[in-house]
């Protein structure tokens, strides 16, 4: 591993412990692990994030800082069960996205929607007729969630192919989730740690897309 890759990794190692005894611990069942670790996923990729740019809280680092804020919240929420407070994570899921979509469209965007873009419509109405039978009173707190999370992952599209990524991830975790949720025996193999896994990538790919920017764009300057 050369010098320059190891500092652009170091930033990111707390956030990689973090991350791989949390997936052993969704892997294990290991309750007392899962729940020692998951408050500190997001942090320490904040932590990277802001190490990453030597400290430089331009607009787009603000940007994603804010998502990352509003992702913390939901995992929190999310560790504890009942509807209400899985009510509160989706509501801090949705708010993180929006903060994505304004990232996504006023500094990392550039040029139109690819084609391709039109595949997450499809995902969308597909995966709006496996659950819409089961949601119930969830079915608009869902619809709501289900079209920000969709637009943001087609916004994505005018991002660097990482952030794309990153995206995608995010939409495939969420979908995860909501299927294992809400359809009955569905039967999802170690879902919490494929939607953990998935959620993890997605967040680090899209804060190392906006390292990538941020740094360039100070290189251009220079």
């Amino acid at each position: 591993m050369s010098r320059s890759t190891l500092l652009r990794v170091v930033p990111f190692s707390p956030f990689l412990v973090a991350g791989i005894l949390h997936l052993i611990g969704q892997l294990a069942g290991n309750e007392a692990l899962i729940t020692a670790t998951k408050p500190l996923l997001i942090p320490s990729l904040a932590l990277a994030l802001v190490w990453s740019v030597g400290g430089r809280l331009t607009a787009p680092v603000v940007g994603a800082l804010i998502a990352l804020f509003f992702g913390w919240l939901g995992d929190l929420a999310l560790m504890i069960d009942g509807s209400l407070w899985f009510l509160a994570g989706l509501g801090a899921f949705l708010l993180a996205h929006v903060a994505y979509i304004v990232l996504f469209l006023r500094h990392l965007g550039r040029g139109r929607l690819p084609r391709s873009a039109l595949l997450y419509l499809v995902w969308f109405a597909l995966l709006g007729v496996l659950l819409w039978p089961h949601l119930g009173t969830m079915l608009v707190p869902a619809l709501i969630y289900s079209v920000v999370i969709t637009t943001m992952a087609i916004v994505a599209t005018r991002c660097a192919p990482i952030v794309a990524a990153g995206a995608t991830l995010f939409l495939l975790s969420d979908s995860m989730l909501a299927v294992d949720r809400f359809v009955p025996d569905v039967g999802i193999w170690q879902a919490g740690f494929l939607i953990m896994l998935t959620y993890l990538a997605a967040q680090c790919l899209i804060i190392v897309g906006v390292v990538n920017f941020v740094r360039a764009r100070a290189e251009w300057r220079a």
